[in-house]
């Protein structure tokens, strides 16, 4: 299954852009949760059923027992602190790892990191990191290890860290 989004996401044959990726959501209670799910930004569209092109092997079963009203556009932003350490080219690629920090007093809500070309702010894919979007509670911190293959005409790269409530912040990598 990671193979095949590997190939959907690093392929321009097919184009992740048009597929559905999904998730399947239970909801005994009367909870409004197509409501909360379209909060999300990376969400385009709710369906019912399974409308997935990924093959469906297994899936977990999630139950949202309550849900307070708040929205995500509601948090107060945050801002977190990075520090790059061990980034080095080996042979064929660049590793490094990351320390993300939350050292403010509100919630740092799904942080996302993605490398970019310093020249053009193109994505540089692929490029693999422990963790894809993440929360951090206020004074928490973790470690990411993370790994993308040398391109050529990538002469800098800029490390963008996001989220729904967390600063943009842009921190070149290599000077």
């Amino acid at each position: 299954m990671m193979m095949q989004l590997h190939f959907l996401l690093n392929t321009r044959e097919l184009g992740i852009e048009r597929h559905n990726v999904g998730a399947v959501v239970y909801c005994s209670e009367n909870i409004p949760f197509k409501e909360i799910v379209s909060q999300i930004p990376e969400v385009s569209e709710c369906l019912n059923g399974f409308h997935t092109p990924i093959p469906k092997m297994f899936y977990s079963i999630y139950r949202v027992k309550e849900w307070d009203g708040k929205v995500l556009t509601d948090l107060p932003v945050a801002s977190v602190n990075v520090s790059v350490k061990n980034f080095a080219k080996k042979a064929n690629h660049y590793e490094g790892k990351l320390i993300v920090k939350n050292p403010g007093q509100y919630l740092a809500a799904a942080i996302a990191l993605t490398l970019r070309n310093a020249k053009t702010d193109a994505p540089i894919r692929p490029a693999y990191f422990d963790d894809g979007y993440f929360y951090l509670m206020p004074g928490e911190f973790k470690e990411i290890r993370f790994q993308v293959d040398c391109k050529e005409g990538v002469d800098k790269m800029l490390l963008r860290v996001d989220g729904y409530n967390v600063e943009l912040k842009d921190i070149l990598l290599n000077r």
